[in-house]
Protein backbone atom coordinates (compact mmCIF):
# COMPACT_ATOMS: atom_id res chain seq x y z
CA UNK A 1 0.00 0.00 0.00
CA UNK A 2 2.76 2.44 0.94
CA UNK A 3 4.80 1.55 -2.15
CA UNK A 4 1.85 2.36 -4.42
CA UNK A 5 1.18 5.58 -2.54
CA UNK A 6 4.81 6.66 -2.73
CA UNK A 7 5.04 5.76 -6.41
CA UNK A 8 1.94 7.78 -7.21
CA UNK A 9 3.22 10.61 -5.04
CA UNK A 10 6.45 10.69 -7.03
CA UNK A 11 4.57 10.96 -10.33
CA UNK A 12 2.40 13.79 -9.04
CA UNK A 13 5.38 15.60 -7.53
CA UNK A 14 7.24 15.37 -10.84
CA UNK A 15 4.20 16.80 -12.62
CA UNK A 16 4.10 19.60 -10.04
CA UNK A 17 7.78 20.46 -10.53
CA UNK A 18 7.36 20.64 -14.32
CA UNK A 19 4.23 22.81 -14.04
CA UNK A 20 5.78 25.17 -11.52
CA UNK A 21 9.01 25.63 -13.48
CA UNK A 22 7.00 26.27 -16.66
CA UNK A 23 4.78 28.88 -14.98
CA UNK A 24 7.78 30.62 -13.36
CA UNK A 25 9.57 30.80 -16.72
CA UNK A 26 6.42 31.99 -18.51
CA UNK A 27 5.80 34.66 -15.89
CA UNK A 28 9.37 36.00 -15.97
CA UNK A 29 9.56 36.02 -19.78
CA UNK A 30 6.17 37.61 -20.43
CA UNK A 31 5.73 40.03 -17.55
CA UNK A 32 5.98 43.80 -17.99
CA UNK A 33 5.94 44.59 -14.27
CA UNK A 34 8.19 42.41 -12.12
CA UNK A 35 6.64 43.74 -8.93
CA UNK A 36 3.42 41.87 -9.71
CA UNK A 37 5.39 38.81 -10.79
CA UNK A 38 7.45 38.57 -7.57
CA UNK A 39 4.78 37.01 -5.36
CA UNK A 40 3.58 34.33 -7.83
CA UNK A 41 7.21 33.40 -8.56
CA UNK A 42 7.97 33.11 -4.82
CA UNK A 43 4.94 30.88 -4.26
CA UNK A 44 5.58 28.59 -7.24
CA UNK A 45 9.29 28.37 -6.36
CA UNK A 46 8.42 27.37 -2.79
CA UNK A 47 6.05 24.63 -3.96
CA UNK A 48 8.70 23.46 -6.45
CA UNK A 49 11.29 23.10 -3.68
CA UNK A 50 8.82 21.07 -1.62
CA UNK A 51 8.12 18.70 -4.51
CA UNK A 52 11.83 18.50 -5.38
CA UNK A 53 12.91 17.62 -1.84
CA UNK A 54 10.36 14.82 -1.63
CA UNK A 55 11.51 13.44 -4.97
CA UNK A 56 15.14 13.64 -3.86
CA UNK A 57 14.47 11.69 -0.68
CA UNK A 58 12.40 8.94 -2.34
CA UNK A 59 14.27 8.52 -5.64
CA UNK A 60 17.86 8.59 -4.32
CA UNK A 61 19.89 6.87 -1.63
CA UNK A 62 19.68 9.90 0.63
CA UNK A 63 16.57 8.57 2.33
CA UNK A 64 15.14 10.30 5.38
CA UNK A 65 17.74 13.04 5.69
CA UNK A 66 17.02 15.27 8.72
CA UNK A 67 18.25 18.29 6.76
CA UNK A 68 16.04 17.63 3.72
CA UNK A 69 13.13 16.76 5.99
CA UNK A 70 13.65 20.12 7.71
CA UNK A 71 13.74 21.92 4.35
CA UNK A 72 10.48 20.23 3.34
CA UNK A 73 8.74 21.21 6.59
CA UNK A 74 10.05 24.77 6.25
CA UNK A 75 8.74 25.26 2.71
CA UNK A 76 5.40 23.65 3.62
CA UNK A 77 5.16 26.08 6.54
CA UNK A 78 5.87 28.95 4.10
CA UNK A 79 3.03 28.02 1.71
CA UNK A 80 0.08 29.35 3.84
CA UNK A 81 1.71 32.81 4.41
CA UNK A 82 2.49 33.07 0.69
CA UNK A 83 -1.06 32.00 -0.15
CA UNK A 84 -2.32 34.67 2.25
CA UNK A 85 -0.40 37.34 0.31
CA UNK A 86 -1.41 35.88 -3.06
CA UNK A 87 -5.12 35.88 -2.26
CA UNK A 88 -4.90 39.47 -1.01
CA UNK A 89 -3.19 40.51 -4.26
CA UNK A 90 -5.89 38.81 -6.31
CA UNK A 91 -8.81 40.13 -4.24
CA UNK A 92 -7.54 43.71 -3.93
CA UNK A 93 -5.97 43.81 -7.43
CA UNK A 94 -2.77 45.36 -6.10
CA UNK A 95 0.43 44.37 -4.32
CA UNK A 96 -0.27 43.79 -0.58
CA UNK A 97 0.69 46.67 1.71
CA UNK A 98 3.95 46.42 3.66
CA UNK A 99 2.43 45.24 7.00
CA UNK A 100 1.00 42.14 5.33
CA UNK A 101 4.48 40.99 4.31
CA UNK A 102 5.43 40.56 7.99
CA UNK A 103 3.56 37.27 7.86
CA UNK A 104 6.53 35.80 5.99
CA UNK A 105 8.36 35.82 9.33
CA UNK A 106 6.18 32.90 10.49
CA UNK A 107 8.30 30.17 8.79
CA UNK A 108 11.41 31.65 10.44
CA UNK A 109 9.73 31.51 13.84
CA UNK A 110 8.95 27.85 13.14
CA UNK A 111 12.61 26.89 12.58
CA UNK A 112 13.23 25.79 16.23
CA UNK A 113 10.11 23.61 16.13
CA UNK A 114 11.19 22.18 12.77
CA UNK A 115 14.62 21.37 14.19
CA UNK A 116 13.05 19.44 17.07
CA UNK A 117 10.63 17.67 14.71
CA UNK A 118 13.42 16.28 12.50
CA UNK A 119 16.02 15.57 15.20
CA UNK A 120 14.14 14.17 18.17
CA UNK A 121 12.48 10.76 18.24
CA UNK A 122 10.09 11.74 21.02
CA UNK A 123 9.20 14.84 23.01
CA UNK A 124 8.59 14.24 26.71
CA UNK A 125 6.60 16.75 28.71
CA UNK A 126 5.79 17.15 32.40
CA UNK A 127 8.00 17.36 35.48
CA UNK A 128 8.72 13.63 35.46
CA UNK A 129 8.84 13.36 31.63
CA UNK A 130 6.07 10.74 31.72
CA UNK A 131 4.04 12.26 28.86
CA UNK A 132 5.87 11.58 25.60
CA UNK A 133 4.68 12.30 22.05
CA UNK A 134 6.17 12.01 18.58
CA UNK A 135 7.48 15.34 17.23
CA UNK A 136 5.92 15.15 13.75
CA UNK A 137 2.27 15.16 14.99
CA UNK A 138 3.14 17.97 17.41
CA UNK A 139 4.57 20.04 14.56
CA UNK A 140 1.48 19.30 12.46
CA UNK A 141 -0.65 20.67 15.29
CA UNK A 142 1.52 23.81 15.37
CA UNK A 143 0.94 24.27 11.63
CA UNK A 144 -2.81 23.89 12.14
CA UNK A 145 -2.91 26.58 14.82
CA UNK A 146 -0.78 28.95 12.74
CA UNK A 147 -2.81 28.20 9.60
CA UNK A 148 -6.14 28.87 11.30
CA UNK A 149 -4.81 32.22 12.54
CA UNK A 150 -3.68 33.10 8.98
CA UNK A 151 -7.04 32.04 7.55
CA UNK A 152 -9.05 34.13 10.03
CA UNK A 153 -6.85 37.14 9.33
CA UNK A 154 -7.25 36.64 5.57
CA UNK A 155 -11.05 36.49 5.78
CA UNK A 156 -11.08 39.69 7.86
CA UNK A 157 -8.83 41.50 5.37
CA UNK A 158 -10.64 40.57 2.14
CA UNK A 159 -14.29 40.23 3.26
CA UNK A 160 -15.20 43.65 1.86
CA UNK A 161 -13.23 43.06 -1.34
CA UNK A 162 -15.12 39.82 -2.02
CA UNK A 163 -18.37 41.78 -2.20
CA UNK A 164 -16.76 44.28 -4.57
CA UNK A 165 -15.54 41.51 -6.88
CA UNK A 166 -19.12 40.56 -7.77
CA UNK A 167 -19.70 44.02 -9.29
CA UNK A 168 -16.68 43.88 -11.62
CA UNK A 169 -16.08 42.48 -15.08
CA UNK A 170 -15.87 38.68 -14.75
CA UNK A 171 -16.61 39.28 -11.07
CA UNK A 172 -18.28 35.92 -10.41
CA UNK A 173 -15.33 34.05 -11.91
CA UNK A 174 -12.89 36.04 -9.79
CA UNK A 175 -15.01 35.57 -6.67
CA UNK A 176 -15.13 31.79 -7.03
CA UNK A 177 -11.41 31.57 -7.79
CA UNK A 178 -10.68 33.31 -4.47
CA UNK A 179 -13.19 31.10 -2.64
CA UNK A 180 -11.60 28.00 -4.19
CA UNK A 181 -8.13 29.13 -3.08
CA UNK A 182 -9.41 29.64 0.46
CA UNK A 183 -11.01 26.19 0.29
CA UNK A 184 -7.67 24.68 -0.74
CA UNK A 185 -5.99 26.36 2.24
CA UNK A 186 -8.65 24.92 4.56
CA UNK A 187 -8.06 21.47 3.04
CA UNK A 188 -4.32 21.74 3.72
CA UNK A 189 -5.11 22.62 7.33
CA UNK A 190 -7.38 19.58 7.55
CA UNK A 191 -4.53 17.34 6.39
CA UNK A 192 -2.26 18.76 9.08
CA UNK A 193 -4.98 18.22 11.67
CA UNK A 194 -5.39 14.57 10.64
CA UNK A 195 -1.60 14.18 10.84
CA UNK A 196 -1.53 15.73 14.30
CA UNK A 197 -3.98 13.08 15.56
CA UNK A 198 -2.19 10.36 13.56
CA UNK A 199 -5.23 9.58 11.41
CA UNK A 200 -2.82 9.98 8.47
CA UNK A 201 0.77 8.80 8.69
CA UNK A 202 3.59 10.92 7.29
CA UNK A 203 3.67 9.36 3.80
CA UNK A 204 -0.11 9.53 3.44
CA UNK A 205 -0.09 13.17 4.53
CA UNK A 206 2.59 13.95 1.92
CA UNK A 207 0.51 12.27 -0.79
CA UNK A 208 -2.68 14.19 0.07
CA UNK A 209 -0.72 17.44 0.40
CA UNK A 210 0.78 16.85 -3.05
CA UNK A 211 -2.69 16.44 -4.58
CA UNK A 212 -3.94 19.60 -2.88
CA UNK A 213 -0.91 21.61 -3.97
CA UNK A 214 -1.43 20.47 -7.58
CA UNK A 215 -4.98 21.82 -7.22
CA UNK A 216 -3.54 25.07 -5.90
CA UNK A 217 -1.25 25.28 -8.92
CA UNK A 218 -4.20 24.89 -11.30
CA UNK A 219 -6.23 27.54 -9.45
CA UNK A 220 -3.31 29.96 -9.42
CA UNK A 221 -2.64 29.46 -13.12
CA UNK A 222 -6.35 30.11 -13.79
CA UNK A 223 -6.33 33.26 -11.68
CA UNK A 224 -3.08 34.64 -13.10
CA UNK A 225 -3.51 33.96 -16.80
CA UNK A 226 -7.17 33.25 -17.52
CA UNK A 227 -9.47 35.14 -15.17
CA UNK A 228 -7.53 38.01 -13.60
CA UNK A 229 -5.31 38.78 -16.55
CA UNK A 230 -3.76 41.80 -14.88
CA UNK A 231 -2.48 39.96 -11.84
CA UNK A 232 0.63 39.26 -13.88
CA UNK A 233 1.05 41.81 -16.63
CA UNK A 234 1.39 39.89 -19.89
CA UNK A 235 2.72 41.20 -23.18
CA UNK A 236 0.70 40.45 -26.28
CA UNK A 237 1.10 41.33 -29.96
CA UNK A 238 -2.53 42.11 -30.73
CA UNK A 239 -2.16 45.83 -31.13
CA UNK A 240 -2.06 45.61 -34.91
CA UNK A 241 -3.61 43.24 -37.42
CA UNK A 242 -1.99 41.88 -40.51
CA UNK A 243 -2.87 44.94 -42.58
CA UNK A 244 -1.32 47.31 -40.05
CA UNK A 245 -4.69 48.48 -38.74
CA UNK A 246 -5.81 48.00 -35.17
CA UNK A 247 -7.82 44.89 -34.53
CA UNK A 248 -11.43 45.49 -33.48
CA UNK A 249 -12.31 45.05 -29.82
CA UNK A 250 -13.75 41.74 -28.71
CA UNK A 251 -16.85 41.43 -26.53
CA UNK A 252 -14.87 41.45 -23.29
CA UNK A 253 -12.95 44.56 -24.34
CA UNK A 254 -16.18 46.32 -25.32
CA UNK A 255 -17.43 45.67 -21.78
CA UNK A 256 -14.23 47.27 -20.49
CA UNK A 257 -14.89 50.33 -22.68
CA UNK A 258 -18.30 50.63 -21.03
CA UNK A 259 -16.70 50.24 -17.61
CA UNK A 260 -14.14 52.96 -18.39
CA UNK A 261 -16.96 55.25 -19.47
CA UNK A 262 -18.76 54.58 -16.18
CA UNK A 263 -15.61 55.34 -14.17
CA UNK A 264 -15.24 58.64 -16.01
CA UNK A 265 -18.85 59.81 -16.11
CA UNK A 266 -20.26 58.34 -12.88
CA UNK A 267 -17.30 57.86 -10.53
CA UNK A 268 -15.42 60.85 -12.02
CA UNK A 269 -12.04 59.29 -11.30
CA UNK A 270 -10.41 62.08 -13.35
CA UNK A 271 -11.02 64.49 -10.47
CA UNK A 272 -8.07 62.92 -8.66
CA UNK A 273 -5.02 64.81 -9.93
CA UNK A 274 -2.67 61.86 -9.46
CA UNK A 275 -4.96 59.36 -11.22
CA UNK A 276 -2.83 57.57 -13.79
CA UNK A 277 -3.07 54.96 -16.51
CA UNK A 278 -1.63 52.48 -14.03
CA UNK A 279 -4.42 53.22 -11.53
CA UNK A 280 -7.07 52.65 -14.19
CA UNK A 281 -5.39 49.42 -15.33
CA UNK A 282 -5.37 48.11 -11.75
CA UNK A 283 -9.03 49.12 -11.36
CA UNK A 284 -9.88 47.02 -14.41
CA UNK A 285 -7.36 44.27 -13.51
CA UNK A 286 -5.72 44.38 -16.94
CA UNK A 287 -2.25 45.23 -18.23
CA UNK A 288 -1.39 48.86 -19.02
CA UNK A 289 -0.56 48.12 -22.64
CA UNK A 290 -3.93 46.37 -23.00
CA UNK A 291 -5.66 49.40 -21.48
CA UNK A 292 -3.92 51.67 -23.98
CA UNK A 293 -5.13 49.53 -26.89
CA UNK A 294 -8.70 49.54 -25.57
CA UNK A 295 -8.73 53.33 -25.09
CA UNK A 296 -7.03 54.02 -28.42
CA UNK A 297 -9.48 51.77 -30.27
CA UNK A 298 -12.62 52.35 -28.23
CA UNK A 299 -12.29 56.11 -27.70
CA UNK A 300 -9.95 57.00 -30.60
CA UNK A 301 -7.65 58.88 -28.24
CA UNK A 302 -4.90 58.35 -25.67
CA UNK A 303 -5.42 57.96 -21.94
CA UNK A 304 -4.20 61.49 -21.20
CA UNK A 305 -6.53 62.96 -23.86
CA UNK A 306 -9.46 60.94 -22.50
CA UNK A 307 -8.99 62.06 -18.92
CA UNK A 308 -8.23 65.69 -19.86
CA UNK A 309 -11.31 65.89 -22.09
CA UNK A 310 -13.51 64.85 -19.18
CA UNK A 311 -11.81 67.42 -16.96
CA UNK A 312 -12.36 70.16 -19.53
CA UNK A 313 -16.02 69.20 -20.04
CA UNK A 314 -16.70 69.48 -16.31
CA UNK A 315 -14.73 72.73 -16.17
CA UNK A 316 -16.87 74.15 -18.99
CA UNK A 317 -20.02 73.26 -17.05
CA UNK A 318 -18.70 74.92 -13.87
CA UNK A 319 -17.59 78.03 -15.78
CA UNK A 320 -21.08 78.36 -17.26
CA UNK A 321 -23.11 77.67 -14.13
CA UNK A 322 -21.04 78.97 -11.20
CA UNK A 323 -19.03 82.03 -10.17
CA UNK A 324 -16.27 79.87 -8.74
CA UNK A 325 -12.78 81.25 -9.46
CA UNK A 326 -10.99 79.73 -12.43
CA UNK A 327 -8.14 78.55 -10.20
CA UNK A 328 -10.55 76.68 -7.91
CA UNK A 329 -12.27 75.04 -10.87
CA UNK A 330 -8.90 73.89 -12.21
CA UNK A 331 -8.14 71.96 -9.02
CA UNK A 332 -11.73 70.74 -8.58
CA UNK A 333 -11.73 68.96 -11.93
CA UNK A 334 -8.36 67.29 -11.37
CA UNK A 335 -5.59 69.53 -12.72
CA UNK A 336 -2.59 69.93 -10.46
CA UNK A 337 -1.76 73.46 -11.59
CA UNK A 338 -3.49 76.47 -13.12
CA UNK A 339 -0.93 76.61 -15.93
CA UNK A 340 -1.65 73.05 -17.10
CA UNK A 341 -5.40 73.73 -16.85
CA UNK A 342 -5.13 76.82 -19.05
CA UNK A 343 -2.94 74.98 -21.58
CA UNK A 344 -5.19 71.93 -21.88
CA UNK A 345 -8.41 73.99 -21.86
CA UNK A 346 -7.12 76.18 -24.68
CA UNK A 347 -6.01 73.12 -26.66
CA UNK A 348 -9.50 71.58 -26.41
CA UNK A 349 -11.71 74.69 -26.78
CA UNK A 350 -9.38 77.06 -28.63
CA UNK A 351 -9.81 79.72 -25.95
CA UNK A 352 -8.83 80.36 -22.35
CA UNK A 353 -11.14 79.51 -19.43
CA UNK A 354 -11.63 83.21 -18.69
CA UNK A 355 -12.55 83.96 -22.31
CA UNK A 356 -14.93 80.99 -22.33
CA UNK A 357 -16.75 82.40 -19.29
CA UNK A 358 -16.82 85.88 -20.75
CA UNK A 359 -18.35 84.51 -23.96
CA UNK A 360 -21.19 83.00 -21.95
CA UNK A 361 -19.94 79.48 -22.21
CA UNK A 362 -19.89 79.44 -25.99
CA UNK A 363 -17.06 78.01 -28.05
CA UNK A 364 -15.89 80.22 -30.89
CA UNK A 365 -16.99 79.28 -34.39
CA UNK A 366 -14.14 78.60 -36.83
Amino acid sequence: MNDITLSLSQILQLVGVVQCVYVIALTLVRTDDYRFAALPVMLFATITVGFGVQLLMTLTDIGESPFLNGVYLFVETAVPPLMYLMVIELAKRRIPASPHWLILGLPLLAVPAINVAVQAETICLGADGSFCVEPYPMFSLFRVIAGVAILLLLVAVISRDLKTLLTQTMGKEKYWIVIALIGAIISLLAVNLLSAFEVLNESEAVFVTTVLELTLIYLLISSLFRVYGGAVTIRTSRDKGRDGEREPLNDEEIKLVERINELMTLDKVYQEASYSRKDLAQELTIAEHQLSRIINTGFAMSFSDLINNHRVEEAKYLLRTTDEPVSSIAFDVGFNSLASFNRVFRKVTDQTPTAFRQNGGETPTP
